[in-house]
Order: C-alpha cells, then sequence, then structure tokens
C-alpha cells in the first residue's frame, strides 16, 4: 500500500516505496505533498478539529482515493525510531493511497448502461411532404424512418414509432453524451426547408446505393421542395423585381444584336448584361437570350443551388448584375429556411 508521512504543513517527511514508484520521487524529496497531488492543498490537510479527511484523484494513468490522517503524539511514540531519527516535533500526517480505478471503472460502467428514454420529433412535416411529389413523398417517409432507426441502433438504441412525426427512443445513459460528443451527427449536411431539417438520407439504408447516389437524391428532394416555393416567389414577389427587369431587357433577343463582338465564346460579354447562360444554335450570329425569363431564373436557381457563396462569389463577383439575381435568388432560398 503506498504509504508516506507528512508535516502538519503538508511536507513530505517519509514515503514508501510504493508511494515513492508512484510518484517517481527519491527518499530525500521533501515538498509539499501539493507539488506532486495539486488537489491536496492545506485546507483539505486534517487538523486537531478534522483528525481525518479524503479525497479522490486522477494521478497519471490510475484513479486514487487519498486517506489522511493525523497521528497524535501517542501514536508517535509507539514508532518512536521515526520520529527521534528525523528529530521531528509536533503532529504527523499519514497519507495511504487507495487504488480505485477498477471499481470506479465499474460504476462507470454501470452508471452508462442504465436506460434513459427521450422523443425525438420531426418538424413541420406535413408542410414539407405538401412540396414533394407524391411518388416521392412515400420513398422519403420510409428513409426517414430508416434514418432514425439506423442512427440510434448505432448507440444501441431502441426506436418505436408513436405518430407519424414522433419517435419513441431508448437507450443507454452514455448514449446521449456521445451522440452530443459527436456534435449530433444526424443533423450534419443538413439542408433547412421552410424551417424543416431535410437531412441528406442514405438511400443506401433501403436500397444498394452508392455515397454519392444517395448525396444526389437528397438534393434532388431538396430541390424539388426549395424549387416550389421560390419558383412562385419569382413570378411575383418584389423581391425579384430587379431580377425581372434585368432580364426582361434582353429575351428572345441575339447577342450578336446586342454585343456585335458576340463570338459564341467570350462569355464575359453576356456576363455584363447579367447573363450566365444562352441558346446556342450552332453559330454565334444565330445565338440568342433566353425566350423566356423562367429559363435565365433557372441558370440562377442552379447556381445558387449547386454552388457555395464563396464559389459564387469567386466565379462572377467582377459581374455586378449577374450578382444582383444571384443575390435575389439566395435571398429567397434564405427567406423560406434554406441553410448555406
Amino acid at each position: 500500500l503506498p504509504y508516506a508521512l507528512l508535516s502538519e504543513d503538508g511536507r513530505i517527511i517519509w514515503m514508501n516505496q510504493q508511494f515513492m514508484k508512484i510518484t517517481d520521487k527519491g527518499p530525500a524529496y521533501s515538498r509539499s505533498i501539493s507539488t506532486i497531488f495539486p488537489q491536496i492543498g492545506r485546507t483539505l490537510l486534517p487538523n486537531e478539529e478534522n483528525p481525518h479527511t479524503e479525497t479522490e484523484l486522477v494521478f497519471g494513468p490510475a484513479d486514487y482515493r487519498v486517506d489522511m490522517k493525523l497521528i497524535t503524539l501517542e501514536e508517535r511514540i509507539e514508532s518512536s525510531h521515526l520520529v527521534s531519527a528525523l528529530e521531528f516535533e509536533g503532529s504527523l500526517i499519514a497519507v495511504y493511497l487507495f487504488d480505485v480505478t477498477e471499481i470506479n471503472r465499474y460504476i462507470r460502467e454501470n452508471q452508462e448502461q442504465r436506460m434513459v428514454a427521450g422523443l425525438v420529433y420531426i418538424d413541420n412535416y406535413d408542410e414539407v411532404l405538401e412540396n414533394v411529389e407524391e411518388v416521392r413523398a412515400s420513398l422519403l417517409v420510409a428513409l426517414i424512418e430508416r434514418k432514425i432507426n439506423k442512427y440510434f441502433n448505432a448507440y444501441d438504441g431502441i426506436v418505436r414509432k408513436l405518430e407519424k412525426d414522433r419517435f419513441f427512443v431508448v437507450m443507454q445513459e452514455k448514449a446521449p453524451a456521445q451522440v452530443r460528443e459527436n456534435k449530433f451527427s444526424l443533423l450534419q449536411d443538413i439542408k433547412t426547408v421552410n424551417n424543416v431539417s431535410c437531412r441528406a438520407i442514405a438511400v443506401g439504408d433501403i436500397m444498394d446505393a452508392t455515397d454519392a447516389e444517395a448525396e444526389e437524391y437528397f438534393k434532388e428532394v431538396c430541390k424539388d421542395m426549395l424549387s416550389t416555393k421560390v419558383s412562385s416567389m419569382y413570378q411575383n414577389a418584389p423581391e425579384f423585381e430587379e431580377f425581372r427587369q434585368l432580364s426582361s431587357a434582353y429575351l428572345n433577343k441575339y447577342i450578336s444584336s446586342v454585343v456585335p463582338e458576340w463570338d459564341g465564346i467570350n462569355m464575359s460579354l453576356i456576363y455584363n448584361l447579367g447573363y450566365i447562360g444562352f441558346f446556342n444554335l450552332g453559330y454565334p450570329a444565330y445565338d440568342m437570350f433566353y425566350m423566356y425569363g423562367t429559363d435565365d431564373f433557372n441558370d440562377f436557381f442552379n447556381l445558387a443551388f449547386d454552388h457555395s457563396v464563396e464559389e459564387v462569389e469567386e466565379m462572377y463577383g467582377e459581374y455586378p448584375k449577374v450578382m444582383v439575381k444571384y443575390n435575389s435568388v439566395k435571398d429567397a432560398f434564405i427567406s423560406v429556411g434554406y441553410v448555406f
């Protein structure tokens, strides 16, 4: 058993071999015990009013219970060979170290294996499905349920569906801490539409799909939701007024009639006019701006959905009219809850 004797102020007077081995200190070490165990300060040392104290601490790879006892004069006389050899005056403090690593591990395991319960809600469930085609909606529902089950099964949890948008979850007590430690990975890669979290659901959960195919399906579903809302905004919302004006200025016109130097290659010529696409009719003289504003809108919708804000800024930042249109679409995305 690791054992040491201290002065009343906590200075080390003597240590046995086990104590020296644990602390990696030699027999001549005579500094305060707090230089080895900072947790043991003066207030924790025993005294006449409180002759027995104890605490727990971690030292190296092990957990220890530290038991400290004030040795009175009568007790020192019984071991006077130590006292006389050290010519020590006053009380001593005996320190015992008990290795409780295994005990604490079993206690933690027992606590972690206790069961806890919780509820998982899917916000605005009906509203999301209204924006998805009927065929895709049923598959999306199945995928969401499958993903929730798979996610909590990874933490040895049990999931039961209570209602269409509510799930009851039972798991071990250690699982919630692991979920938080992983930063709620179920919510990673979120794209939020109309305040509804639509995760990149792994199609591979119910069909043999690659990660790339699963991600592509997520984009398709999310794009459908956004398209339904933002397209209607483009037609009438005042936020798109400047977009519509810039677009209509050149609709159904030959590009060469507006930009005589058009060669079918130098895209900066149409970027300056706020367009990022056109009808390629195989010969520059016949190339046209779009016939309908919705075609122009679709170009910017895809730009906003497929590229990050930084990427768009890098590609088109020097073209003010392009950025005006892009920002109109980006702001519309944000207004319905989409998170870039």
